[in-house]
């Protein structure tokens, strides 16, 4: 499971002994879920500003503001992961901005956007607590179709 890629990484098995193909393929699922979490408080944010009729841009983006949106629990992970990227603040902070400008790229694109919205929209309409990824999968073929 994706929680417990850093976690396993960091505990099983020190920098050194990791076939590098293997730690590529740990830091793109880790790059990928933080973009994932970052996306959801984005797209939130996103959608109340397109509301407003204003514009939204990455520079006004702020990662504190994010949290208003509801997202503490994701912050938290996004927090250990930076943790298992680097132990230098800085470091972690540079790592999330970029992670934060990939996430905001990727719902800034009209066809990603017209996705999310179409989800959005199924989810309130069926009121279900759940639904299946295949659910999902077919309302995005649709959208983007």
């Amino acid at each position: 499971m994706i929680e417990n890629l850093a976690l396993n990484l960091s505990v099983s098995q020190s920098e050194s002994e990791i076939d590098p193909t293997e730690k590529t393929k740990y830091y793109r699922a880790l790059n990928a879920d933080v973009i994932n979490l970052l996306a959801g408080s984005l797209a939130e944010q996103n959608y109340l500003i397109l509301r407003d009729n204003e514009v939204i841009n990455v520079d006004l983006v702020n990662i504190k503001n994010l949290s208003r949106y509801g997202n503490y629990s994701d912050m938290q992970k996004i927090n250990n992961y930076l943790r298992f990227f680097s132990d230098c603040p800085k470091e972690q902070q540079q790592k999330l901005s970029q992670l934060l400008k990939e996430s905001f790229i990727f719902i800034s694109s009209p066809k990603i956007w017209k996705a999310i919205t179409a989800v959005a929209n199924y989810l309130l309409k069926c009121k279900k607590q759940q639904i299946h990824c295949e659910e999902v999968f077919k309302i995005i073929d649709t959208s983007i179709a």
